[in-house]
């Protein structure tokens, strides 16, 4: 079953994920993320804008604990809808 995950993100970080220039995010993963996962990246700019994007969860690295990830977060990379 696919979840659909509604997530803020900075205008910055929105723009690049639009242009798609960025293809990956670091979150805490407090959602049980999985592959397959649709993210709603929801631009937040002192509240929301209205613009949004959808995206599909591709890999999911988690347990990257040497220089890496800190527990309890992952590296999400993803690929447009």
């Amino acid at each position: 079953m696919t979840t659909i995950h509604k997530l803020k993100i900075d205008p910055k970080w929105f723009a690049a994920v639009e242009a798609r220039t960025k293809t990956c995010e670091v979150r805490k993963n407090d959602r049980d993320f999985r592959v397959g996962d649709i993210l709603l990246l929801q631009e937040w700019n002192d509240g929301y804008t209205n613009r949004e994007c959808l995206v599909r969860v591709t890999h999911v690295l988690h347990d990257f604990d040497f220089k890496g990830l800190a527990d309890g977060y992952v590296a999400l990379s993803f690929s447009p809808l």
